[in-house]
């Protein structure tokens, strides 16, 4: 098909080819697995990722002494693999990076990912587990959480769904290792964020509780408001 110069699944192999750059995209817990086989193999040759945690992911690329800067595009879908490809997937996306020592690597991504069309930033790794518990990983939490309540409790509901549900629950769909992977990877900052989240639900619960509809109507309009901004 020409979209792939050579095709193997042995390390060594895929080690003998004339590469610039190893691209790690793989689930959390395999991207791991490769970084540590990686630093067995002594590899000099620049290495990024995509994983959706930042943190976990540099502290094995230190320990493996790899010459590595982190990196997530955001931009994804509910299915995975190559036969879901989207060929203008990335364009006008957001890749971040969260360079480790070699500022020059760092910039060298930032030019190959904006030669593809992205918007590219850079953010440190604590900061960015920490915003995507928030705007990614809890969000995909609750549609499983969501799901999983449904299913147990009325699922000939699903009969009668419409697109809010469907919206709403889309990424709940998403490959299960993968997110079993970052929510053990990320469990600090998802907890916090399954904790915040328990309190917000408290407080609009006992809005509905006492009947305060002024409460309702005005929170509703600021987060209405809020979700129109983006």
């Amino acid at each position: 098909s020409g979209v792939f110069e050579s095709v193997t699944d042995e390390v060594d192999v895929f080690l003998s080819y004339p590469m610039e750059l190893i691209y790690i995209s793989l689930p959390v817990k395999a991207t791991h697995t490769f970084i540590d086989l990686l630093g067995e193999k002594n590899i000099k040759i620049p290495v990024t990722d995509s994983a959706s945690t930042k943190l976990s992911i540099i502290d094995s690329a230190k320990k493996a002494n790899l010459n590595f800067c982190g990196g997530h595009p955001i931009k994804g879908k509910e299915t995975s693999g190559f036969r879901n490809s989207e060929k203008d997937l990335f364009i006008n996306a957001r890749h971040l990076l969260t360079p480790v020592d070699d500022d020059n690597l760092a910039l060298k991504l930032k030019t190959l990912h904006q030669l593809i069309g992205m918007n590219v930033s850079f953010m440190e790794a604590l900061d960015h587990d920490k915003i995507f518990a928030i705007v990614s990983h809890f969000p995909h939490f609750a549609a499983f959480c969501l799901m999983d309540m449904v299913g147990q409790d009325c699922s000939n509901a699903l009969e009668y769904i419409g697109g809010g549900f469907r919206d709403f629950t889309r990424i709940a769909a998403s490959d299960p290792i993968m997110w079993a992977d970052i929510f053990k990877d990320n469990k600090t900052s998802l907890l916090e964020s399954i904790d915040h989240f328990s309190d917000t639900i408290k407080k609009w619960r006992d809005f509905v509780d006492s009947g305060s509809y002024e409460n309702l109507r005005e929170n509703i309009l600021k987060v209405s408001d809020l979700r129109r901004t983006l």
